[in-house]
């Protein structure tokens, strides 16, 4: 099955047809639907870590990415378990920025925390 633009969707079809969706065959999505973890938003960062956030969106969302292939780049172990399942983190190579969250229903990746220094695993 090709990408299915959402937009474009009858309200009564939108999620059943996406959540048919297969991983490689998904856009790389990233949404902001629920509040950030507290100690790990957008005011606690400075303006280098900002940075660091655009450049992961000009890396995977402004490229057009698939899922998979932000997986394949950017994906890094230690997954932790949370309420709604498992909490990925992505990361770029040895930089310390991380950013977490979870795929929801319709393949979106919901961002629950912004760690620009990867102090998320330092202080556990």
């Amino acid at each position: 099955m090709s990408r299915v633009n959402k937009k474009k969707l009858p309200n009564d079809l939108m999620g059943t047809e996406v959540r048919h969706l297969k991983k490689q065959d998904a856009k790389f999505e990233l949404v902001l639907s629920e509040s950030l973890t507290n100690g790990y938003e957008f005011s606690d960062m400075k303006t280098e870590d900002i940075k660091q956030f655009h450049y992961f969106l000009k890396e995977t969302v402004y490229k057009d990415l698939s899922l998979t292939q932000v997986e394949k780049l950017f994906r890094r172990k230690g997954e932790e378990e949370f309420s709604e399942g498992e909490l990925i983190h992505f990361g770029k190579d040895s930089t310390a920025f991380r950013i977490f969250g979870y795929y929801n229903d319709a393949l979106q990746f919901v961002v629950k925390r912004i760690d620009p220094h990867h102090r998320t695993h330092r202080s556990t």
